[in-house]
């Protein structure tokens, strides 16, 4: 009897317990949370001061989170051509009070070493469901991270593009800089995740997507993981360099620009532990005036370190290169530079303009900022035609005049003359080309010891008058009949 008692008293503690919890799980209040998120930055500086004031504005009344979607590296010589490269943005984004960020395909265009540094000094969390990068030495992002703000729990999981090249599941970046990773299509392991929200109890679960606004069947992008796998609360996407904000499949769906132009600002309302609304803007940065003085002088003091070295006069132009004028540019000084009979310019890998007036080495990094090595081939114009037809791409080039006849493509000489397709020619092509079709392009190359923008400061260097490619319209991409 008095066992029984005792287990009477036990039982009736425990439901007291229970009674408690459920009691105090009702009366819970959940104010609102406020995401800021910015995407595409590509190493561009200036705007973080203005990033942080607004954050530090809100963050005095509310609970804040800023996140990042990826693509912080390559596009801003202070940060690329810095002398641990990317090391300045790191620095910035740890002071500004950076939350979390997914990894984007640029992440990878310094290779293993540099990122595994960049990893390893950030203050913030790395977020990638769908690439291993533990089993070679690099610190392995965490699938999604899950932040606390209030009484709620908010996960973001992280994602990145696969469609760097033909027949591999690899990110947009330099093929042999990502050979110690392996990656995972998106829509391969998104149904993992499908019961995230109940199995660890959390209330918002947050798509930090790296893949861009759209894709097709195999290659996902954020509209379709909205509808395909719309247990997700929120996407907050990057990639395409897009300004998103819509809805689809009742999934919000947001896109912040490039270049750290705008900044996100998402605020979430909760009931009972339910989004009740969602309302989303986005702040054209150039409108703001104020701004924090600590990441203002930080940044300045970054600026200031690289100027006499990227704002070394090389050349002088005396008109605007647009992308097509700058992209035969760099063709025709990696030929010069090479001493090849042709050379090929990817378009990707053409980042900015050139404007009127003196060149600097600090324009020529912001055309070609990917260090990409030059490789010389010999291939007969057949094999040339071929890769033309079957590559899927565009190309500046310098040289030979390319023409499609019907279906067919033909390579003329300077004087139009029909090249026949047994003739050898040399051909200089960026190493990044040259992984990317490697069908095309293997080991058999002369690997140069310099890189495509050496060529072209070597060429705009020794120039003797004004630059001026404005008239040259050297662009082909096969179009399939």
């Amino acid at each position: 009897m008095h066992y029984r008692f005792l287990i009477l008293l036990f039982l009736l503690a425990l439901l007291g317990c229970q009674s408690s919890t459920r009691e105090k799980h009702v009366n819970e209040t959940y104010p609102d949370v406020t995401i800021f998120f910015v995407n595409d930055v590509h190493a561009q500086l200036d705007n973080f001061a203005k990033v942080k004031h607004l954050v530090d504005e809100v963050r005095e009344k509310n609970d804040v989170i800023l996140a990042c979607s990826g693509d912080i590296f390559s596009g801003n010589p202070v940060v690329d051509q810095y002398k641990d490269r990317g090391m300045p943005i790191i620095d910035i984004m740890n002071k500004v009070g950076f939350d979390v960020m997914t990894l984007g395909n640029h992440e990878f265009d310094y290779g293993a070493d540099v990122l595994k540094r960049r990893i390893e000094q950030s203050e913030f969390q790395w977020v990638c469901a769908n690439v291993d990068m533990k089993s070679f030495g690099i610190p392995q992002p965490e699938s999604y991270y899950t932040i606390n703000v209030g009484n709620i729990d908010i996960a973001f999981l992280g994602l990145i593009e696969t469609r760097g090249k033909q027949g591999e599941v690899i990110p947009s970046t330099h093929p042999w800089r990502v050979k110690t990773f392996e990656f995972q299509r998106a829509k391969d392991v998104l149904d993992g995740y499908e019961n995230l929200k109940q199995q660890k109890d959390i209330e918002v679960l947050i798509a930090l997507s790296h893949l861009g606004s759209n894709g097709n069947e195999n290659v996902i992008g954020d509209f379709q993981v909205a509808n395909q796998f719309p247990y997700f609360d929120l996407i907050l996407g990057g990639h395409s360099h897009q300004r998103i904000d819509t809805t689809i499949n009742n999934v919000p769906v947001f896109q912040a620009g490039s270049y750290l132009r705008y900044l996100g600002k998402i605020q979430l309302s909760f009931d009972d532990e339910k989004i009740t609304d969602v309302t989303y803007e986005e702040i054209d940065l150039s409108t703001v005036n104020e701004y924090d003085k600590d990441i203002k002088k930080l940044v300045d003091e970054y600026k200031a370190e690289m100027d006499s070295y990227l704002n070394e006069e090389l050349g002088f132009t005396a008109a605007f290169h647009s992308k097509r004028a700058t992209g035969s540019l760099m063709a025709e000084a990696m030929r010069v530079k090479t001493q090849t009979d042709l050379v090929f310019q990817n378009t990707g890998g053409v980042r900015s303009t050139i404007d009127k007036g003196k060149i600097t080495r600090r324009e020529v990094f912001e055309v070609d900022p990917f260090f990409n090595g030059m490789v010389k081939y010999e291939r007969t114009v057949g094999r040339i035609e071929e890769f033309l037809e079957q590559s899927e791409s565009g190309f500046y080039y310098s040289g030979v005049i390319i023409k499609q006849e019907k279906g067919d493509v033909e390579l003329y000489d300077s004087a139009h003359n029909l090249l026949n397709n047994n003739k050898v020619l040399t051909v200089g092509i960026n190493d990044y080309v040259a992984a990317v079709h490697d069908i095309f392009f293997g080991n058999d190359g002369k690997f140069l010891d310099y890189t495509s923008s050496d060529a072209i400061i070597y060429y705009i260097s020794n120039s003797t008058q004004a630059i001026d490619f404005t008239a040259n319209h050297n662009y082909f991409r096969y179009d399939v009949p």
